[in-house]
């Protein structure tokens, strides 16, 4: 919900403890408010795995792309 609302700038889940259905929610609202949601290690989301990094545009390129990426993708 804060990564939607635009408060924090991205969230990475890493074996978060809940199920598939409590994150799918808060995956559409991010997707809908121009927010970048893939699974960790993917360029897609699939509820099923709840590993996964949510955030802007703009952070989402930093986390994932170029030679200092988090995440490489």
């Amino acid at each position: 919900m804060l990564v939607a609302e635009g408060k924090l700038d991205a969230r990475i889940a890493f074996d978060p403890w809940g199920y598939d259905y409590d994150f799918a929610s808060g995956v559409l609202l991010i997707a809908e408010a121009g927010g970048r949601v893939t699974n960790i290690g993917s360029t897609t989301y699939d509820y099923r795995n709840t590993n996964f990094i949510a955030a802007n545009p703009v952070i989402f390129e930093e986390l994932t792309k170029g030679p200092d990426a988090i995440f490489p993708l």
